[in-house]
C-alpha cells in the first residue's frame, strides 16, 4: 500500500471513531433527561400530598377528618374524599390515586386515577399508624 492510502484508512478509522463517541454522548444524555422528568413529578406528588395534609375542611382539619374516617366515621371519609377529588381535578393535571390507609394497611379512603403504577410520593403517617399517600399516574 501506498502512504496516501494508509493515511486515507487512518482518517476513516479517526471519523468512525468520532460519530461513534457522539452517538453514546447522545444516548447519555437522553437518560439524563428522563431522571430530571421523574424527580419533576416526584416533588409534585410529595407536594400535593402534603398541601392536602396541612389543609383544613372547613373548621376541622384533615388529619383530623382522616382519622375519623380510618375509625369508622362515614362521614368523614366522604368529607376526605370530596375535598381530594376536588383538588385533585382543580390543581393538577394527570391523574393520581391517593389512599388513606389504617394501621393494618387497608384502605379507609381511596381516590382512583385509574392506574395501577406511577410516580409515588413519601408516606405521611398519622397518630394511630394511619397513612396517607399519592402516586401520580405516568402517560
Amino acid at each position: 500500500m501506498k502512504k496516501g492510502q494508509i493515511e486515507m484508512i487512518g482518517l476513516v478509522v479517526i471519523v468512525f471513531l468520532v460519530i461513534l463517541i457522539g452517538m453514546f454522548a447522545l444516548r447519555l444524555s437522553s437518560f439524563d433527561s428522563d431522571n430530571d422528568v421523574d424527580i419533576y413529578y416526584s416533588v409534585k406528588v410529595d407536594n400535593l400530598v402534603n398541601a392536602i395534609y396541612q389543609s383544613d375542611i372547613g373548621s376541622e382539619s384533615f388529619q383530623s377528618l382522616a382519622i375519623g374516617c380510618c375509625d369508622g366515621n362515614s362521614g368523614s371519609c366522604n368529607k376526605v374524599e370530596l375535598f381530594v377529588r376536588g383538588v385533585l381535578d382543580s390543581v393538577i393535571e394527570e391523574k393520581v390515586n391517593f389512599m388513606l390507609k389504617d394501621s393494618t394497611g387497608i384502605n379507609c379512603a381511596f381516590v382512583d386515577g385509574e392506574c395501577s403504577e406511577g410516580i409515588g410520593s413519601s408516606s405521611i403517617f398519622l397518630p394511630g399508624g394511619h397513612e396517607i399517600r399519592a402516586i401520580l399516574c405516568r402517560k
